[in-house]
């Protein structure tokens, strides 16, 4: 790849949505498991959701995905 520079944030349309809860969250739960994510991720959708409600719904996400989810690793990406 040419010289491109670093990633600002990245957004998620459609974040509340099923395809983010199926996939998209534990993606990333496992990216930054395994190289880590050092930028910010912004979820972005219709439904007027709290932010504590929207991480509850990435958590569930998560931990219905995983075996033994990481809860240092789920706080990282929730912060």
């Amino acid at each position: 790849m040419a010289d491109q520079p670093a990633a600002d944030a990245l957004v998620l349309f459609g974040a509340t949505g099923d395809l983010s809860k199926r996939k998209l969250f534990p993606a990333l739960y496992n990216i930054i498991r395994h190289q880590g994510l050092d930028l910010p991720i912004v979820g972005v959708a219709r439904n007027n959701w709290t932010d504590a409600t929207f991480s509850e719904h990435a958590r569930a996400a998560i931990e219905v995905s995983e075996r033994e989810p990481n809860e240092i690793l789920i706080g990282a990406l929730l912060d």
